[in-house]
């Protein structure tokens, strides 16, 4: 709930390429997921972050995948192509400058199970695991620098990663007096036994959603556990540890909750309740809980009954109330403009978008100030996701009612005007962000990033 939503590549299914028709295909979109409801929010990345196209895209270099293969965007202009499961020989995985396509480093990992690979932010390495094996990899020259295993987990498989700081963090599943529990490990080290403080959290339903693809935030003393769902960015947290010690905060426990500026905010029994981030001080509480609360870097936001309202999350007064024309699949805050619209989530081409997936034509901005609308713009096609560009937004479409579909991508000033159209009328099955740049797949496994 307070970042751009970075979407992941879909693995490849196994025989995807002999499979594939030209019409029946299934795109995964990016979808923000519901914090309390069907919506998300999200703020955009740091500038170097962003998505780069300033002009029409055009081929940048292009890779073929092999059956099995899948590629991810590792931080910010690295592209890792790796094969998802191990074989006799183990599986390759190598590392590609996003920019050039040129092939970095090539790295045969072996062992037993699904192939992940993880970046560590804040550090020089990235991390290859398989089962409880764990490799550290040099970024840029693929290089080893560590190998170790972790502890067995009892009723999943353990997790290692770092916060988005550089902060260690190793996550395992365990039995306790209580039932299911993560033992959480802050580490001095990339080393099991390197060990500054573990902590037992219980397995609500929260923290077992955000066990799925953990992600670890850090700010104000905390390490945030954060809940990433099917892509990297589902934006909402599942619990709170103090980094230097692993205290509990006992207003993370058991729920959900959102961050905006230096306020938590979470719906516990009914109550929508506003705590300050460092002291763990209960601010403010609204009873009943008004609806679902996104948060948005300093933005806290609440939509229920056709309104959308922006509440101070540290008074929990309200600031403005706009009406809305429907429920917003996604809000993206951008400097002083709040960008909404209604995505698709999944596209299948031979029968139509569903009721639920269905898409509108049409993009918004409110004033963040005041609530009113800055503009809109209707988009050629229905909206699949939006994306902060580097000075405008990136609005990504697709029509499967088309005789010939295809994904189409605009730019869109901040005054809402369209600046350049962008049709793929290649076959392409997915179309997708990697890092900063743009990538589909044809029909034959080939992988185009777009510049």
């Amino acid at each position: 709930m307070v970042e751009l939503v970075e979407p992941s590549l879909p693995d490849c299914q196994p025989g995807w390429t002999a499979r594939h028709t030209g019409l029946l295909f299934a795109v995964l979109v990016s979808v923000v997921a519901l914090v309390w409801g069907i919506g998300g929010a999200m703020s955009p990345p740091p500038p170097g972050d962003r998505l780069m196209l300033d002009a029409l895209p055009e081929p940048a270099w292009t890779t073929q995948l092999a059956e099995g293969e899948s590629a991810e965007g590792v931080g910010v202009d690295l592209i890792v192509i790796r094969e998802r499961r191990l074989g006799a020989a183990g599986a390759a995985v190598r590392g590609i400058e996003a920019a050039t396509g040129e092939v970095l480093w090539r790295h045969v990992v072996r062992g037993n199970g699904r192939v992940d690979v993880r970046d560590l932010p804040g550090t020089v390495w990235i991390a290859v695991q398989v089962g409880s094996e764990v490799t550290l990899l040099d970024r840029l020259t693929g290089e080893t620098h560590k190998r170790f295993r972790l502890p067995e987990g009892e009723w999943g498989p353990s997790w290692f990663g770092s916060g988005d700081k550089g902060s260690f963090v190793m996550i395992v599943p365990m039995y306790a007096d209580a039932g299911r529990v993560l033992s959480v490990t802050r580490l001095a080290a990339p080393d099991p036994t390197a060990v500054v403080w573990t902590r037992e959290v219980p397995l609500a339903p929260a923290v077992a959603v955000a066990l799925r693809d953990p992600e670890v935030i850090e700010r104000d003393g905390l390490l945030l556990l954060r809940a990433a769902g099917q892509q990297r960015g589902t934006l909402w947290y599942a619990t709170a540890l103090r980094s230097d010690d692993g205290g509990r905060q006992a207003w993370a426990d058991g729920d959900r909750f959102a961050v905006a500026g230096d306020a938590a905010v979470s719906a516990r029994r009914g109550r929508l309740e506003g705590y300050d981030l460092r002291t763990g001080r209960r601010l403010w509480q609204l009873k009943p809980a008004p609806g679902l609360v996104f948060g948005s870097g300093g933005v806290l936001l609440v939509q229920a009954a056709g309104e959308l309202r922006r509440v101070d999350p540290y008074s929990g007064r309200t600031q403005w109330v706009a009406r809305m024309d429907g429920l917003y699949t996604r809000m993206a805050v951008d400097d002083d403009q709040l960008i909404v619209y209604q995505g698709a989530q999944t596209i299948f081409p031979d029968r139509g978008t569903t009721t639920a997936d269905a898409g509108s034509n049409l993009v918004r901005a409110l004033d963040l100030a005041t609530g009113r609308e800055v503009w809109r713009v209707a988009t050629p096609s229905p909206v699949l996701d939006v994306i902060v560009g580097t000075n405008h937004l990136v609005v990504r479409m697709y029509n499967p009612h088309e005789r010939r579909p295809a994904f189409e991508v605009a730019a869109v000033r901040l005054d809402g005007t369209i600046s350049w159209l962008w049709r793929d009328d290649a076959d392409s099955w997915s179309l997708t962000r990697l890092g900063r740049h743009l990538a589909t797949i044809g029909p034959d496994g080939e992988l185009t990033v777009w510049g």
